[in-house]
């Protein structure tokens, strides 16, 4: 297995995770949650130095005591080094 696939295979792993958990601490709490599609993709470059793209889109939006909240984007670019 390559490390691109492994890093996308724990990604989505962790992401998956991330999710379950949200969902189930805001229908506990009474939290806004508006749905959101989520792309994340990561790619280590060398065994001290990785990388990962993220971005997101709203699906649907949510309402609290009469407001309503909506996630329109969200995106970012992460480095990270190890040792």
């Amino acid at each position: 297995m390559t490390s691109l696939v492994k890093a996308l295979l724990i990604t989505g792993l962790g992401i998956g995770t991330a999710l379950a958990s949200m969902g189930a601490q805001a229908e506990s709490n009474g939290y806004v949650k508006p749905s959101n599609a989520l792309i994340r993709v990561g790619y280590q470059f060398t065994k001290n130095f990785s990388g990962e793209l993220l971005g997101a889109a709203s699906v649907s939006s949510d309402t609290l005591d009469g407001a309503s909240f909506k996630v329109d984007s969200a995106y970012g670019a992460y480095l990270e080094g190890s040792g």
